[in-house]
């Protein structure tokens, strides 16, 4: 039922929009009770904050799969291919992942305590970037020099400033939020590669 009504917010969510979507319309939707709703979640940004959490867990692959599907390119390669398919998808879902960005929790998870399960999806997503780090590290593309969880945090943490700042409108130009990333990227790679 959990899932169920994740499913069904998700889709109001982006059909009406959050704030124009009610607990009424969920559970009419859902064909449950305002009470089972309540079991469940808290309120609907209880459940913003879950979807927030689902697409972050979706991320986790991504960056291993780039780097493994590479092949003569190198990891940093593979990575940078599998953040770029990210900002894409991340525009082509612009008005719903805005909305994740800026109401959500999950973007908020560096300040102040937070959840374990947010903590464990945080963590399994610099796990799986830390991996690929130890990978090209330990076939001479990524320096040796530096422990790869720290690299990991920091292009997780860049990725998810330039997503912060394209969900908040930051930058009054229209350059794509692909192009913002790889700049960044830029910036970590020229530091991360065997000189």
């Amino acid at each position: 039922m959990r899932a169920r009504i994740l499913d069904i917010c998700g889709e109001l969510f982006r059909e009406l929009g959050f704030d124009a979507t009610s607990i009424d319309d969920i559970v009419e939707r859902c064909g449950i009770s305002r009470q089972t709703f309540f079991n469940y979640f808290p309120g609907k940004d209880a459940v913003l904050g879950e979807l927030g959490l689902r697409w972050l867990e979706s991320q986790v692959v991504a960056p291993r799969a780039g780097a493994d599907g590479a092949g003569h390119g190198g990891v940093l390669t593979g990575m940078r291919s599998a953040i770029a398919a990210q900002a894409r998808a991340i525009e082509a879902e612009a008005d719903f992942l805005r909305l994740v960005v800026t109401r959500s929790q999950i973007f908020g998870a560096l300040q102040g305590r937070v959840s374990d399960q947010r903590r464990e999806k945080i963590d399994n997503l610099f796990d799986a970037i830390a991996g690929v780090i130890a990978l090209g590290q330990s076939n001479g593309e990524i320096s040796a020099n530096f422990d790869p969880r720290v690299a990991a945090e920091t292009i997780v943490s860049t990725m998810f400033m330039a997503v912060r700042l394209w969900a908040t409108e930051h930058w009054d130009d229209d350059v794509p939020l692909e192009a913002r990333m790889m700049r960044a990227l830029d910036v970590i790679e020229t530091g991360l590669r065997v000189r």
